[in-house]
């Protein structure tokens, strides 16, 4: 047979799978990607996968490869990462261009993403930092940073960035 079979997942809280979770994306998911890959194996598809991450799935897949280490090369054969965010501390931290047209977009997404998890959930979800949100680090301090159930317990932005990275 020619082809290949195809699995495609979303971030959680991206596209239209966003009310299946309580929380938002998290750049450092891996366990997604293992949760992909074990479904894939309980399928009886004992072919070697091939990955590709576009943008923050990027970092997602390449930190999964690399807490696998070793151990990826029986099941993984291959992974693409397109346009992805390697090393968040420091393009968070160092903006050496302006990135407003960029920028601009992608805040208002994730404000808008907030607003719906808001509107199911009101209790634990306090959106009234929202106006003073006009970074992508301003919106993981206030909503990555902070304890579940609908945010990652860790303790800042700062804090974050270091333990998604897929970076050592």
């Amino acid at each position: 047979h020619y082809g290949f079979n195809t699995a495609r997942i979303n971030l959680r809280s991206s596209g239209e799978t966003s009310s299946l979770s309580q929380t938002l994306y998290h750049a450092g998911l891996s366990e997604d990607v293992f949760a992909v890959l074990e479904t894939i194996k309980e399928m009886g598809l004992n072919e070697k996968i091939f990955l590709a991450g576009i943008s923050l799935s990027g970092n997602t897949s390449l930190k999964a490869m690399g807490e696998l280490g070793e151990k990826a090369r029986e099941t993984i054969g291959g992974l693409v990462v397109i346009s992805s965010v390697v090393d968040l501390t420091y393009n968070n931290g160092h903006q050496l261009v302006d990135t407003s047209i960029y920028r601009r977009p992608v805040v208002n997404k994730l404000k808008n993403a907030a607003r719906k998890k808001a509107e199911k959930d009101p209790e634990n979800w306090d959106i009234s930092k929202l106006p003073g949100i006009h970074t992508v680090y301003d919106f993981d301090d206030a909503f990555q940073a902070g304890p579940p159930p609908t945010k990652w317990g860790f303790e800042s932005g700062d804090d974050y960035y270091r333990k998604a990275n897929a970076l050592p």
